[in-house]
């Protein structure tokens, strides 16, 4: 879809997202992906239904979920992720907060290569009559 055939809200959106620094914008999956640091925070709908998938916290995860305009994810909401309807100017700026959480939240992370669960210490256990390592990776 190009950036004439898009709704006004979600040309904002786009607009919006685009200004935060360090963002990449992005296709995936059929849609309109922003990623920052290598981690995608949000994606735009489709031209009839505006609306902005984010990732954020549990925290605003829950804040956000009480307000009527936003639902959890289609597919990845199991995994953190709400949409944002945008049906008025209060939904909107909605929208744009529920980014701004977004791209907070990615900003906050670790990059995939220092997550804890790749962090290994190394040590040796004979299996088979062989010697394999095992273990964790130190820093």
């Amino acid at each position: 879809m190009s950036e004439a055939d898009r709704s006004p809200s979600l040309r904002k959106l786009a607009a919006h997202c685009s200004r935060l620094p360090g963002v990449v914008r992005r296709r995936r999956w059929g849609e309109t992906a922003y990623a920052v640091e290598g981690r995608t925070f949000a994606f735009l709908g489709a031209e009839g239904d505006p609306e902005v998938t984010v990732k954020v916290g549990r925290r605003d995860r829950e804040r956000l979920l009480g307000r009527p305009q936003v639902e959890r994810a289609r597919y990845v909401g199991r995994l953190g992720w709400v949409t944002v309807r945008v049906r008025d100017p209060a939904g909107l700026d909605l929208a744009f907060e529920a980014v701004d959480l977004a791209y907070a939240h990615a900003r906050s992370r670790r990059p995939r290569g220092q997550r804890a669960s790749a962090i290994r210490t190394w040590g040796t256990r004979r299996i088979g009559g062989s010697i394999a390592r095992f273990g964790r990776r130190r820093r």
